[in-house]
């Protein structure tokens, strides 16, 4: 069950493979969440260590237990959302969206393995990368662009009737 969460041989993750087993189990018994908060105690009585058990070792199947599958959906989105403009940004030639699409990309990887963002400065790192991302980030519609008037050049997008 846990199988999309394993990703090196039995035993090999140590007490995370237990805790990501328990914690699909607990996000099963409780599709809308358990709540902020509460989801490391379920998972801890769930694998029955000895360690303290705070979260799930895996920041996605975390939300998943706690704030339930729209919770992860909204989550997965965001970070989709993010990644998407990152790439359309860089395409178009912006340095800084690449270093912050790059800085995204290694932050889902270690999520992967850990929950970065219940420690606070991992949280204002991430929320900073995606604030930098959207304010960088203007769709274009044909051939004006949203960035205001003053890139609208008189004559060229603009035409009175004649």
């Amino acid at each position: 069950m846990a199988a999309p969460f394993v990703v090196a041989a039995e035993g090999s993750l140590g007490v995370r493979e237990d805790v990501w087993t328990a914690a699909l189990r607990v996000a099963a018994a409780h599709p809308l969440g358990v709540g902020p908060g509460a989801g490391g105690a379920l998972i801890a009585a769930e694998v029955r260590r000895e360690e303290a058990i705070q979260h799930a070792h895996n920041m996605w199947l975390h939300y998943a237990v706690e704030y339930g599958l729209l919770g992860l959906a909204a989550a997965l989105a965001v970070t989709a959302l993010a990644a998407i403009g990152a790439v359309l940004l860089a395409r178009r030639g912006s340095g800084a969206a690449a270093a912050l699409g790059a800085g995204l990309a290694g932050y889902t990887v270690i999520a992967l393995f850990d929950h970065p963002a219940n420690a606070v400065r991992m949280s204002v790192v991430l929320w900073l990368v995606l604030g930098l991302l959207a304010a960088d980030f203007r769709p274009e519609f044909g051939r004006i662009t949203l960035r205001g008037p003053r890139h609208i050049r008189p004559g060229r997008h603009t035409r009175l009737a004649e």
